[in-house]
């Protein structure tokens, strides 16, 4: 990743708090994995779409989309063109 000399990156973003690792990378990684089950875990549980952003800007957003406009369809009105 960026080595072990992550100035940035403070003591509770990198989970260090938590014990994961005596190095802040390692660390890092660690709080992120356990971080990104949670947030997977709270999303199933509150029947939420999880939509993967590992994928161009553009196939994100037509996701989104996808599962938003079904909800929002009513509102949405056309853009004039002039």
């Amino acid at each position: 990743m960026f080595g072990e000399s992550l100035e940035a990156l403070n003591h509770f973003e990198a989970g260090m708090d938590l014990a994961l690792s005596s190095s802040i990378t390692s660390s890092f990684l660690q709080y992120q994995k356990i971080l990104r089950q949670e947030f997977q875990d709270a999303g199933k549980k509150a029947g939420a779409t999880l939509i993967p952003t590992r994928h161009t800007v553009q196939d994100v957003h037509d996701r989104i989309w996808d599962s938003v406009k079904p909800a929002v369809e009513h509102m949405l009105q056309p853009i004039d063109g002039n």
